[in-house]
């Protein structure tokens, strides 16, 4: 008697289990099924490549949201091949209207301070106009790479659009060492 009450309750446990699971998997079954007709009724968005333009030595690339709503769009570049030769930066503005032809960018972009004025350009930083008064992009340059290192931190002033007109300030002149400058950082 203890056997079958035994075999009764694995037979019990077993029929409760499997009902139960069958229950699960067929509820599992539903939900994968209304999740794929989900995913093939919706168009899946991928990336896709809208053009290729040259610019040799390209190095850091940054889109700035301006404070008058347009955006701006720097390229830095560095050549390790020429040493003791300045690189140019590059902006192109509003860079989101030339989305059809971005095989056409090498012709729109502008040099950053009408010419190329430090060697090894790093990362362009935005400066609000919360700082000085104007908006601007802060250009800090110089590598360990010999004939690189004389690094700047160069202030441009953007609050006009004319970025590409002007010289800029170099904030770090003076200096009795060769330093390189590859960040910053506003703290108040």
């Amino acid at each position: 008697q203890w056997y079958q009450r035994r075999v009764s309750s694995k037979q019990w446990y077993q029929r409760r289990v499997h009902g139960d699971s069958s229950v699960i998997m067929n509820m599992l079954g539903l939900i994968l099924l209304a999740s794929l007709s989900c995913c093939l009724a919706i168009e899946q968005w991928m990336p896709r490549e809208l053009g290729r333009f040259h610019l040799p030595h390209a190095g850091f690339v940054e889109v700035f949201d301006t404070e008058d709503g347009r955006k701006d769009m720097y390229f830095t570049t560095f050549n390790p091949a020429l040493p003791f030769f300045h690189d140019p930066v590059f902006f192109l503005r509003n860079p989101g209207d030339f989305l059809d032809s971005v095989d056409t960018w090498g012709d729109k972009v502008q040099t950053l301070g009408a010419k190329a004025s430090a060697f090894w350009p790093n990362f362009p930083v935005q400066m609000p106009s919360t700082v000085l008064g104007f908006e601007g992009v802060v250009q800090t340059s110089g590598f360990l790479v010999p004939g690189k290192s004389d690094g700047k931190i160069e202030l441009y002033d953007t609050s006009n659009g004319e970025q590409g007109k002007h010289l800029a300030i170099d904030i770090a002149a003076g200096e009795d060492h060769d330093w390189s400058y590859h960040w910053v950082v506003w703290k108040d």
